[in-house]
């Protein structure tokens, strides 16, 4: 979603993926390993933009919460749009996860909820 919005706008994007921090630390190859799923889907995301035509910066990091590190990554690269992908929880009422409520308040910046 977020490729296309730039698309249409000549814009660019800052592709985010964070994960936990890896049970096991000491080694650097433990460190490698635990980012290959986030470094394979940015290259995916990289490659749509290059076929799209949109410039995509990727950025992997491991923070123990995701919030600040986006909020930080919002702010720091004075994004003007906030794309986020959400599973929908079941449950009495609508739940995109915990994360979502904080980035909502928090962001200084336009949120664009998608549903994956």
């Amino acid at each position: 979603m977020a490729i296309a919005i730039a698309k249409g706008g000549a814009g660019k994007v800052t592709a985010l993926n964070i994960s936990p921090p890896a049970k096991q630390t000491g080694f650097a190859r433990l460190s490698r390993e635990h980012l290959r799923p986030s470094r394979d889907v940015l290259d995916d995301i990289r490659k749509l933009g290059k076929r799209e035509g949109v410039r995509i910066k990727t950025l992997a990091l491991v923070r123990p919460t995701p919030e600040p590190a986006i909020l930080n990554q919002v702010h720091k690269g004075q994004h003007n749009l906030l794309v986020l992908g959400v599973t929908v929880r079941p449950g009495s009422s609508l739940f995109f996860g915990h994360s979502i409520p904080t980035l909502l308040k928090e962001a200084d910046c336009s949120v664009l909820i998608v549903s994956s």
